[in-house]
């Protein structure tokens, strides 16, 4: 019996190493690189720049953007966004990007699935308002 416990204990460690070593490997390897997409859209943003999220943005998102980001909600007319608003995250779990009552355009679409895919499911629209 004391032997036993030895092999099934040599066996699950020889098992924890080689899916650590390999598996996980092999996923990272194939995983989308969201610090390097945030790290692009800092570059293109304004330093002073204050992004704002329509709902609660990602939360891999918020992670590498490593900067406060504050809140609203999802205006149903372009006289319900702050004034202050210029630049916002719109996370989107699938499906289109929805029609935004207000003039804007596209900064970046940061691609939050754990593949790489040409059309990403969950994504981060990064957008500047039109005034």
């Amino acid at each position: 019996p004391r032997h036993l416990a030895q092999v099934g204990t040599s066996l699950a460690l020889l098992l924890a190493i080689a899916f650590n070593g390999v598996i996980v490997g092999a996923k990272a390897y194939r995983a989308v690189r969201v610090e390097l997409q945030v790290a692009a859209l800092r570059d293109v943003l304004p330093a002073d720049a204050v992004l704002w999220s329509f709902g609660a943005a990602h939360h891999r998102f918020v992670y590498w953007y490593d900067r406060v980001i504050p809140i609203t909600e999802l205006p149903e007319t372009a006289d319900e966004l702050p004034p202050e608003l210029d630049y916002f995250a719109l996370t989107i779990w699938s499906g289109p990007t929805p029609e935004l009552a207000f003039a804007w355009e596209p900064i970046a679409t940061i691609n939050l699935d754990r593949k790489e895919s040409d059309s990403p499911g969950v994504r981060v629209v990064i957008g500047r308002r039109k005034r």
